[in-house]
C-alpha cells in the first residue's frame, strides 16, 4: 500500500514501467495523436471516425511535389520544331552532380549535346563524387558512348574490395577510416586514362595543356573541415585520378585518402559530403585561369584574406556560360525535385522497363500515387477547417480554440469549410461536441495547436513537415538510418551552395526507380537511364531557347521555330494546333536518326543514341 513501486511496476499515465523511464534507449513518448491518446485511456466516441487515411507511402507529397500536384498547371515557353544543331549557344561550362549508379543517365544527356554540336565547345568541366567520373573521362576525350560503357560494367568488385569481406571492417576503418581501399577501382581508372592520355596519373596542368579543357574535382578536406576545389589553377600537379579518389571517398564505406601538399599531410573524403552539387565553381574568380584573377592579384591586402575567401566573394558572379547535370527522383528528398519534376512533366515519359528492379519498386509508386491522392483531398479539409478555425476566435486567446469557438464553426459552415470536409475528418456521423472532446485530449476546455497537430499527424499529415517542405522518412533499420543520415546531409548543405536561380541552368534528370546504390542493373534498367537523360536534356535546350530567345543565335540559312502551347499527355492537340505541324515536320520528328529534334511531346527514342 504505501510502500516503494517495484522497478517493474508500469505508470499509470505514461504506461512505462520505472525501469524503462529511466532508459534513455527506449523510446519514450511525447505528444500523441489523439486517437491512440483516447484508446489508451478507454475513452470511445462512437459519432467519430477519425482514422489515417493516407497509405504508408508518404514519399514526396510536400506541397509542390510531383506526386501531389497537378502537372498541367505548370507554364513553360516551348518551341516545336527545334533542331538544335540550328543554333549556337554559349554554355561551356558543365558540372556533374553526385549520384552512385544513377550516373549512367548522363550518357543520355550528353548525347544530345553532342548530336547538337554543342559539345566542341565545353572547355571546363566539374564533378563530385561519382559526377568526377564523368567530368575526368569526357575532359580526357571519351564520348559518352565510351563512358557509358566503362560504367555499364559490373564494377561492384572495383568499388568493394576489401580483401577480407566484413573481416576487414573493424581492422580497416581503425586504421584507414573506412571499409574499402577501392583500390582496383584506382588501377582501373588509371587504365581508362592511360587508354587516352598515354598516362596513368596525368595531371590537372598536363590535361590543360593536352586538351585546352579544365576539370574540377570537389573533395572534402577533413583536417580543414571545408571543401576544397582541385583544379589546373589549384592543385596543377595532382593526378586527376587521385582527386577521383578523393572525391569517391565515402566516408565509412571507403578508406579515407592521405594526400600531402606542401610538407603537411591532409585527410580526404568524398566531395559530395559538403558539395554534391557544385555548380557554382565556375562562377566568379576563383577557379578563373584570366590574368587579372590570379590568386597573387585577388588575394590582397593579406589581412583580408577571410574576408575575400568567403563563398560569396569568391564565387560571384553568376557564369551564365554554366549549366548543371542533376539527377533526381521525384520519390525523395531533395531540393529542386518539385521544379525539375514539373518542368520534365510536360513530356511524354519514358516507359519502364520490365525488370526486377522495376517490378520491386512498382508497388511502391502506385502505392505513393494512391496516398497522392488522398493527401491532396484530406490536405484540402484540413486547410480548410483551420482557416475558419482561426478566423472564428472570439477572444484574445490567439493560442488555443474554445468550445465557443468551434460551436460557431459548425453552425455556420460556407463554402470555405463544407460538410464534406467536416466528413473527410471525422467521419459520417460527427457530433461537434465530441469533436471538441476528441481534440481537446488534455480536458482543459481548450483545442490548443499541438492538439491541432494530433489531429494532422492521425490523418497522414505532419503539420511540420508540410510547412517545412520535406516529409519525415521512417527508419527501420540500421542501414536506412545510414541512408537517411547522408541525405539530411546532403539536403542541408546544398542550401549552402545552391540558389533558386540555378534552376533556370539545371538539366534535371528523373532516374524515377533507380537508386545511388543499385549496383545490380540489367540492361533495360541502363536503357531506362540513358533515355531518361536525353529526355531531360532535350526538353531542357528546348525550354531554354523559347526563353532566351535573344541568347540562341540561329545560325545562317535556319528557318525560326513558331511557338505554340503544344498538347502535353494532360491535353489534346486543337484543330488550328494540329494544323500548324506540317506532314513534313511530323515525318522529321519521327525519323530523328540521332537529330535531338525537341518536338514535344518529346519521344526518347528519337533524341539520338
Amino acid at each position: 500500500m504505501g510502500g516503494k513501486s517495484s522497478k517493474t511496476d508500469v505508470d499509470a499515465v505514461g504506461g512505462y514501467s520505472v525501469e524503462d523511464r529511466e532508459d534513455p534507449l527506449v523510446a519514450h513518448q511525447g505528444d500523441e495523436i489523439p486517437g491512440e491518446f483516447h484508446r489508451k485511456r478507454g475513452q470511445k466516441f462512437t459519432s467519430l471516425t477519425v482514422t489515417s487515411n493516407l497509405t504508408t507511402s508518404h514519399s514526396s507529397l510536400r506541397p509542390g511535389s510531383a506526386a501531389s500536384s497537378v502537372v498541367g498547371s505548370y507554364k513553360e515557353p516551348i518551341l516545336t520544331s527545334v533542331r538544335f544543331e540550328d543554333f549556337e549557344y554559349p554554355f561551356e561550362n558543365v558540372v556533374f552532380e553526385g549520384g552512385g549508379n544513377k550516373g549512367l543517365a548522363y550518357a543520355g544527356a550528353v548525347r544530345v549535346f553532342e548530336n547538337a554540336g554543342l559539345w566542341p565547345n565545353i572547355r571546363r568541366l566539374a564533378g563530385a563524387s561519382a559526377g568526377a567520373m564523368w567530368a575526368i573521362l569526357l575532359g580526357v576525350g571519351y564520348s559518352s558512348h565510351d563512358v557509358e560503357g566503362f560504367l555499364s560494367l559490373d564494377l561492384k568488385e572495383f568499388f568493394l574490395d576489401a580483401s577480407c569481406g566484413v573481416c576487414s571492417l573493424v581492422p580497416n576503418v581503425m586504421k584507414h577510416y573506412g571499409w574499402h581501399p577501392a583500390s582496383k577501382l584506382y588501377s582501373w581508372f588509371g587504365d581508362r586514362l592511360e587508354d587516352a592520355t598515354g598516362c596513368r596519373d596525368i595531371t590537372f596542368q598536363q590535361t590543360y595543356d593536352r586538351f585546352n579543357k579544365e576539370i574540377c574535382i570537389v573533395v572534402t578536406n577533413v583536417n580543414v573541415m571545408d571543401a576544397e576545389y582541385c583544379h589546373v589553377k589549384t592543385t596543377p600537379n595532382m593526378s586527376i585520378r587521385m582527386a577521383m579518389r578523393m572525391s569517391m571517398a565515402i566516408p565509412g564505406l571507403f578508406c579515407a585518402v592521405k594526400y600531402k601538399r606542401f610538407g603537411v599531410e591532409d585527410c580526404y573524403v568524398d566531395g559530395g559530403l559538403l558539395c554534391n552539387y557544385p555548380i557554382h565553381c565556375f562562377d566568379g574568380w576563383w577557379l578563373s585561369m584570366k590574368p587579372e584573377d590570379s590568386f597573387l592579384q585577388r588575394l590582397q591586402p593579406l589581412e583580408n584574406a577571410a574576408i575575400l575567401m568567403q563563398k560569396s566573394a569568391r564565387f560571384a558572379p553568376v557564369n551564365e556560360k554554366t549549366i548543371g547535370f542533376l539527377l533526381y527522383s521525384s520519390d525523395e528528398q531533395d531540393l529542386m525535385v518539385n521544379q525539375l519534376a514539373l518542368k520534365n512533366a510536360r513530356c511524354t515519359p519514358v516507359d519502364r522497363p520490365n525488370t526486377k528492379l522495376s517490378r520491386n519498386r512498382k508497388d511502391a509508386k502506385i502505392r505513393q500515387c494512391e496516398a497522392a491522392r488522398e493527401h491532396q483531398i484530406v490536405t484540402e479539409a484540413l486547410s480548410k477547417f483551420l482557416a475558419v478555425l482561426s478566423d472564428s476566435q472570439l477572444d484574445r486567446n490567439i493560442a488555443s480554440i474554445s468550445r465557443k469557438e468551434l460551436e460557431a464553426v459548425f453552425a455556420e459552415k460556407s463554402d470555405e469549410f463544407t460538410d464534406e470536409h467536416a466528413k473527410i475528418l471525422f467521419g459520417e456521423k460527427y457530433t461537434m461536441e465530441e469533436v471538441f472532446n476528441y481534440l481537446d485530449c488534455n480536458s482543459d476546455d481548450q483545442i490548443s495547436f499541438n492538439e491541432l497537430m494530433g489531429l494532422a499527424e492521425q490523418k497522414g499529415l505532419g503539420l511540420q513537415s508540410y510547412f517545412l517542405g520535406y516529409q519525415r522518412q521512417d527508419i527501420t533499420s540500421f542501414r536506412r538510418f545510414l541512408d537517411t543520415l547522408s541525405n539530411t546531409l546532403l539536403v542541408n548543405v546544398k542550401r549552402v551552395f545552391t540558389t533558386d536561380g540555378d534552376l533556370e541552368r539545371t538539366v534535371g534528370i528523373d532516374t524515377l526507380y533507380v537508386s545511388a546504390t543499385d549496383f545490380q542493373l540489367e540492361e533495360g534498367d541502363r536503357q531506362f537511364l540513358v533515355k531518361q537523360g536525353q529526355r531531360a536534356a532535350a526538353t531542357f535546350l528546348n525550354q531554354w531557347t523559347a526563353r532566351n530567345p535573344d541568347k540562341a543565335i540561329r545560325k545562317q540559312s535556319s528557318p525560326a521555330p513558331a511557338p505554340i502551347d503544344l498538347p502535353t499527355t494532360h491535353r489534346r492537340k486543337s484543330p488550328s494546333q494540329v494544323a500548324s505541324l506540317s506532314e513534313e515536320q511530323e515525318s522529321k520528328a519521327t525519323a530523328a536518326a540521332g537529330t535531338p529534334l525537341a518536338v514535344l511531346p518529346v519521344s526518347p527514342t528519337n533524341t539520338g543514341s
